[in-house]
């Protein structure tokens, strides 16, 4: 006669497989004495503790009777009960609640009992015990599920928690612009609208190019908003603002000890802050070489490793990049990585200079005129002298020195913007146009005075700081004495 045991379908991975091989064992050797005894049950137990007690599930086996005959430690710690205190005994006396007597009285099988004994939560597993076709007990299989539980509910925090920093992320870093608030009519701005657009409905990297001030930002906030990312985080990283080294730790965030006076618990990073979300590397033509590697590992591999970290995190994150630079020509000096480049430029978008877009500064104009014009000034408008100095303008300082002029004339006029409401700079650097035929000065004051200009000019591009007075000067191909010395005539 076969020994049919059904419980051991509960039991898993290496544990079954012994017990399961001690069963057989003992059937064959039932079979060979021909026994059919009361005490097969007992003879079961004896030829199988030992390796029931090594089973990291608790084990109860019963006889016919309910009379509990075996334990095993692991049972004994997972519920609480003693091994002298149950066995031996009806097993409804010790536990009042047990299913064990019903499964073995209507020969069926019970699966994911949950219980609980004060902190521990456990399964049981229950079923019969029939040998020979005959039912000679039956057997409970206790499984903690404390950890298991605890994981679950510390998963869950972990989750809500997530969410949490994600919409704090997102209302730290909000993309804040759409297409909408880009303006313009002229065509090279709604061309470069256009490929943006259609940028935003892939998943290609993008590179936005244009002088300083024209609006590369504005674009990157577009594309995120127009994307299937919105709403994910939106993150901007001014590659020429923060150091190389600090740049690192921003980036990629590091673990507990990684460097001196690094944070307890380490930093998450400005990559995984924008998981599943869009992140923007303003002016990538200022990062170093370094991190130029680095980041060339995150747009092959979309993995990265964390400063003083030893496991690879993985990210899903979109890149766009912006830059006022000439890349060729930092590529060509090996300042820029050629890799990285093409890496970067899937989407190349490059945004025109306002002195290209002339016909748009009437409608950007009047934008920020109703923008700062607030109080008793919301009626305030642009004189067509004043229109048609700005329109005459070069605009070196782009959208950006058209938003802060526009403001600063709010400020200092009243119901109407005119000519002698403008900053010096543009009624004088306007262009001939505005110069009256009868003021015609010496060529050498006429040429020192237009000298003087370009370089404001160059200033006002570059910046006013030293740095910013040695990049003009080398634009206009003089020294920084003598850019000095002509500001001062």
């Amino acid at each position: 006669m076969y020994i049919l045991i059904t419980s051991i379908l509960f039991l898993c991975g290496q544990n079954a497989k012994i017990f399961l091989y001690a069963l057989i064992m003992k059937e064959d050797i039932a079979r060979k004495t021909n026994t059919d005894s009361p005490t097969e049950l007992l003879e079961l137990i004896s030829f199988s503790s030992y390796l029931l007690d090594q089973l990291n599930e608790g084990i109860l086996i019963a006889d016919h009777n309910c009379i509990v005959r075996y334990v095993n430690p692991r049972y004994t710690k997972i519920t609480g009960v003693k091994f002298n205190e149950i066995v031996g005994r009806p097993l409804l006396e010790v536990r009042p609640h047990a299913l064990l007597p019903e499964v073995i009285k209507k020969n069926h099988s019970i699966e994911g009992v949950h219980r609980k004994e004060g902190a521990v939560e456990y399964v049981v597993n229950i079923s019969p015990l029939i040998i020979n076709s005959k039912i000679i007990g039956g057997l409970s299989i206790v499984i903690d599920t404390t950890t298991v539980r605890k994981m679950a509910r510390d998963l869950d925090k972990s989750i809500l928690k997530l969410k949490k920093m994600e919409s704090s992320i997102r209302s730290i870093f909000p993309a804040r612009y759409t297409f909408k608030d880009i303006l313009g009519t002229s065509s090279k701005i709604k061309s470069a609208i256009e490929i943006a657009v259609r940028a935003a409905h892939s998943n290609s990297n993008v590179l936005i190019r244009g002088e300083s001030g024209t609006g590369k930002e504005m674009f990157a906030h577009a594309i995120h908003q127009e994307s299937d990312r919105q709403g994910k985080p939106f993150i901007p990283v001014n590659c020429a603002a923060i150091s190389p080294l600090l740049l690192e730790s921003e980036l990629f965030g590091y673990s507990e000890g990684a460097f001196t006076g690094a944070r307890k618990g380490g930093k998450i990073g400005l990559l995984e802050l924008g998981n599943h979300g869009t992140i923007l590397f303003d002016e990538i033509g200022d990062m170093d070489a370094d991190q130029q590697s680095k980041i060339l590992r995150v747009l092959e591999d979309q993995r990265f490793l964390t400063v003083g970290g030893i496991t690879e995190k993985e990210i899903d994150i979109r890149i766009i990049s912006s830059t006022n630079k000439d890349l060729e020509s930092l590529m060509s000096k090996k300042i820029f990585r050629e890799d990285l480049y093409y890496r970067l430029n899937a989407v190349q978008i490059t945004i025109p200079p306002l002195r290209e877009r002339v016909e748009d500064i009437p409608i950007i104009a009047n934008s920020f005129l109703d923008k700062f014009s607030v109080g008793g000034k919301k009626n305030t408008r642009i004189s067509n002298q004043a229109m048609d100095i700005l329109q005459n303008y070069s605009w070196p300082g782009n959208v950006r020195e058209l938003k802060h002029i526009i403001e600063y004339c709010v400020l200092i006029s009243d119901s109407i913007i005119k000519h002698n409401h403008l900053p010096a700079n543009l009624v004088d650097g306007s262009g001939d146009t505005f110069q009256k035929a009868s003021e015609i000065n010496h060529l050498k004051d006429s040429m020192r005075v237009y000298q003087k200009r370009l370089i404001q000019q160059a200033i006002q591009r570059f910046g006013n700081n030293l740095e910013g007075k040695r990049k003009a000067s080398q634009a206009l191909g003089i020294s920084l004495s003598s850019l000095y010395q002509k500001l001062n005539l």
